[in-house]
């Protein structure tokens, strides 16, 4: 984060509820082309903060791409890890999108949350189909979420991708 802007004191994180899959829908154009239409929200209020700091005559901008989102929305308390490795908010559960932007303006700390958010709740390891959850670990070799991009797929996960996934 410091690379993008080494004066930076601050980052501001924000969620913004989304409760459609849909929101996850990519949408590709070309090669190496494509968006999610519905992250369109973040970035027009990541642009509005970035101008609205500005306007008060501090440097903003976009935190970089190799920060988590997930990360800072942690450490200011928006929520907590899940047994799913969302992040799991005490309002929204994990139904939240973030976007996060750098300043130089001080804003305070936020207190975060200590409190698990899952308590003895263990309903998204077992509902995950390819038994890919461990509580707070995701199995990338069996996560069904990017599976179609590892060099190669099980037949059983080639499978599973074809019951879950609407485009296999």
């Amino acid at each position: 984060v410091k690379e993008t802007m080494p004066d930076a004191r601050s980052v501001v994180v924000f969620g913004i509820p989304s409760l459609d899959d849909s929101d996850e829908l990519e949408v590709v154009r070309g090669k190496n082309d494509f968006s999610y239409p519905g992250y369109l929200p973040i970035s027009i209020i990541m642009r509005d903060l970035i101008q609205a700091l500005r306007a008060r005559g501090h440097e903003a901008c976009f935190a970089s791409v190799y920060s988590s989102d997930k990360r800072m929305a942690i450490l200011a308390g928006i929520g907590n890890y899940g047994k799913n490795a969302l992040v799991i908010s005490p309002r929204h559960g994990p139904w939240l999108r973030f976007g996060s932007v750098l300043t130089d303006a001080y804003i305070g700390p936020s207190r975060r949350l200590k409190k698990d958010p899952c308590g003895d709740c263990n309903r998204c390891v077992r509902a995950c189909p390819a038994k890919a959850l461990k509580p707070y670990v995701v199995d990338p070799w069996k996560c069904l979420v990017g599976a179609t991009s590892l060099p190669r797929i099980s037949s059983n996960t080639r499978k599973l991708l074809e019951r879950h996934e609407p485009l296999i």
